[in-house]
């Protein structure tokens, strides 16, 4: 259950973390499948309901997703059903496109329907994915764990450059900006 649960936040790692557990025997495949197609299902349907009793206020609210919605209003109102689908499988849009699904009006038992059939597509394609690929993945880290402590300190003197290199970029923008402010 916590696996689904998790689907919400970590997307696409929730079903391949939970296929490379059933392929070691861990957890049942079709539990996997189950629990993460419910839980995406039911977050889906939440998003709905904002968007269906207070679309407005998300646009107003959050203006930085008003493009998306505004966009995908459209596209809803042309494919009611695609868009129903769609939203396991819309990366990037998968907070937008079932909000939008609910502000255009879309029937509820068309994107009930949709969205099951799309988050257990969704949730089958990469548990079996994880699944497949568990092995591989076990072997791969095999492989990294000789070589940990050198992949260590290369990501922690990379970490230091990127931060020297933002702070050095930062220092004049605001020397500009300090000066821009003075009368």
């Amino acid at each position: 259950m916590s696996l689904g649960a998790s689907a919400i936040l970590v997307e696409e790692a929730a079903p391949l973390v939970g296929g490379l557990g059933a392929e070691e025997g861990h957890l049942a495949f079709a539990l996997v499948v189950l629990s993460i197609s419910i839980a995406t299902w039911s977050f889906s349907l939440l998003l709905y309901f904002i968007g269906r009793w207070h679309g407005d206020w998300v646009r107003e609210r959050f203006p930085r997703i008003r493009a998306p919605l505004l966009r995908t209003l459209r596209f809803v109102r042309n494919h009611p059903w695609r868009s129903g689908f769609a939203v396991r499988f819309a990366f990037g849009l998968r907070l937008a496109l079932p909000i939008s699904c609910g502000a255009a009006g879309l029937r509820l038992w068309v994107f009930m329907v949709a969205t099951a059939v799309g988050s257990v597509v969704w949730s089958t394609i990469f548990t079996g994915i994880g699944w497949a690929f568990g092995d591989v993945a076990l072997r791969l880290l095999g492989e990294v764990k000789r070589y940990e402590k050198w992949l260590a300190l290369a990501i922690v003197i990379g970490v230091a450059i990127a931060f020297y290199v933002a702070r050095r970029r930062h220092i004049p923008e605001r020397t500009v900006e300090h000066f821009e402010d003075v009368p």
